[in-house]
């Protein structure tokens, strides 16, 4: 799928490199794979599609890495079945519950009619990354005194735990929903 978007010139780029096929694929990339920022009608199709779906290799090569640093432990408590019906769940869920937080924020911005829109007209929300979040909440759940080796880390210093780690993230992820923040999707 990621590969896909390279046809119509990337998910975040102009409608392709030339008028014609590659703008077409794209339009249709877009109707399928990705979830329309701000939210307008949802379509069950991209509220399962879009968990498929990655913007850039780096995207998809940070949502596996996580998924494979999490997903082991809490498949082996859960067993194989059991866990991929848990992921995939989580992505539509996840996809589900941002579209109605995003829906909501932008009809309490419309009533209040006190700031500008919630997103950037023609944005979109896409990646496995809210499935790989509850894979890392059900990690924090099962192993919460996990330490978390960061990259830059003072030598002597206590490395967190998946519990900390887990915490900073969804305050960093409530604060930025609530406030409106657009470089991520945080809901």
């Amino acid at each position: 799928v990621t590969a896909a978007w390279k046809v119509g010139g990337g998910p975040g780029g102009p409608g392709g490199w030339r008028a014609g096929l590659p703008g077409l694929w794209r339009s249709a990339m877009r109707r399928s794979f990705a979830q329309a920022l701000p939210p307008a009608r949802p379509r069950l199709r991209s509220l399962l599609l879009a968990n498929w779906s990655h913007g850039s290799l780096l995207h998809l090569l940070a949502n596996m890495l996580a998924l494979h640093a999490l997903g082991a432990g809490v498949a082996a408590a859960q067993g194989d079945r059991q866990f991929a019906g848990f992921y995939a769940a989580a992505g539509p869920v996840s996809a589900a519950a941002a579209h109605a937080g995003l829906w909501l924020r932008a009809r309490a911005t419309t009533a209040a009619a006190s700031s500008p829109s919630l997103a950037r007209p023609g944005g979109m929300s896409l990646g496995a990354s809210g499935a790989v979040y509850a894979v890392l909440v059900a990690a924090a759940c099962l192993t919460p005194d996990r330490p978390v080796p960061l990259v830059f880390q003072p030598a002597d210093a206590r490395p967190p735990t998946l519990k900390e780690v887990t915490g900073a993230l969804v305050a960093l992820d409530v604060l930025g929903a609530l406030a409106g923040w657009r470089w991520l999707d945080h809901w």
